[in-house]
Formats: C-alpha cells, sequence, structure tokens
C-alpha cells in the first residue's frame, strides 16, 4: 500500500509537470491573450479601422492585425502573444502603406507588406518580406518595380540592386502569399 501511494504521488508530480511544460494551460493562455488583444482593439487610436486574427506561422496561435482604409488596407500593425504578453511585431509608417497597400502571408511564417506610390513621373511599388519567428519579424527582401510612366520601362530591385525580371518573379514566386483580404476583417465598432 505504501509503494502504490509512493508511486501515485510520484506519478501525479510527474503529470503536473509534464502539463506545465507541455503547456495543458493553453486554455487560460488563450482567455488571457485574447482579452489583451480586446484590449488593444479598444484603444481610440483605431475607430474605425478592420481587425482579423490570423495563425501567421502555422504555430496554433492566432495573431491580431489591424488595418487601417475601406475598399483596400491604406496601413497597419500586427501584434502577436508571446512569453505571457501581447507585443507589437509590426507598425508600418506611421500606419501609411502608400496609394494601395496590403498584408499578405505564406503560413511557413512570413509577412508581405505590399504598397505602392506614384511620384507624377514613376509608379513605385514596394514589397517587403518578412520572417516570423513568433516573437519578432526579420527583413528577408526588400523587393521594388519601378514603372517610368512615360515610356513604360520598368526596373527591378532587389534589397536595392537592379535585377532581372526574372530574378524577381523567382524570389515572389517562392512563397505560397495569402492575401489579408480587408473585406475578410471585422469593423471594431462590432466588438
Amino acid at each position: 500500500m505504501v509503494l502504490t501511494r509512493k508511486c501515485g504521488i510520484i506519478l501525479i508530480a510527474f503529470l503536473s509537470a509534464f502539463c506545465f511544460l507541455s503547456g495543458c494551460n493553453k486554455k487560460n493562455d488563450n482567455i488571457t491573450k485574447e482579452k489583451e488583444y480586446e484590449q488593444i482593439l479598444q484603444n481610440d487610436e483605431f475607430a474605425g479601422y478592420s481587425y482579423i486574427y490570423i495563425d501567421i506561422n502555422s504555430d496554433k496561435k492566432d495573431e491580431l492585425i489591424i488595418m487601417t482604409g475601406t475598399a483596400h488596407s491604406s496601413g497597419g500593425k500586427i501584434y502577436a502573444y508571446c512569453d505571457n504578453q501581447v507585443i507589437e511585431i509590426f507598425a508600418d509608417n506611421e500606419s501609411e502603406f502608400g496609394g494601395y497597400g496590403s498584408f499578405y502571408y505564406d503560413k511557413r511564417g512570413y509577412v508581405i507588406e505590399y504598397y505602392d506610390n506614384c511620384d507624377g513621373q514613376n509608379v513605385n511599388n514596394y514589397t517587403f518580406i518578412y520572417d516570423f519567428d513568433g516573437k519578432k519579424l526579420a527583413l528577408v527582401y526588400e523587393l521594388e518595380t519601378i514603372c517610368n510612366m512615360d515610356t513604360l520601362e520598368y526596373k527591378y530591385l532587389l534589397d536595392g540592386k537592379v535585377v532581372t525580371e526574372e530574378e524577381y518573379n523567382k524570389i515572389l514566386e517562392s512563397f505560397d502569399i495569402i492575401c489579408i483580404n480587408i473585406y475578410d476583417c471585422k469593423k471594431i465598432e462590432d466588438l
């Protein structure tokens, strides 16, 4: 009987430690994450914006994406929950993409920011591809196309250096790009 009780106590201690280390408390983490995300969404700064939860890197933890704009996204921020807190992992240039922009992602853990602008002579398209490890973003590629509006000639740049159209497209084609469509988002007022 003493041996059985001792084994039972050891088993309970082992299971408790296993649950703690393997994340059995994920339900509590999700409740905490959802409350913290909701607090962010209720910030007056985001009135009129849209939001969506997406698991960017397939780790079963949704990230919060907040986007401005109506027909398209003109800016945005991304928040992630890690180390028991919500952190801002991305804020684009004061929430302004430019003339048109959006977020895209690849489930392997990449965030893609796209926007364009026109300076009167050229139309510039910018694509920034970031690797997301669950805690922070790291820039992988900076892509740019420049179209001269008079000649309709294109120039392709990769990390600031001129490349061929084929080299440029090869980089983009290596990603399984999924659009984060603003029409799939919820309005913050609908909370």
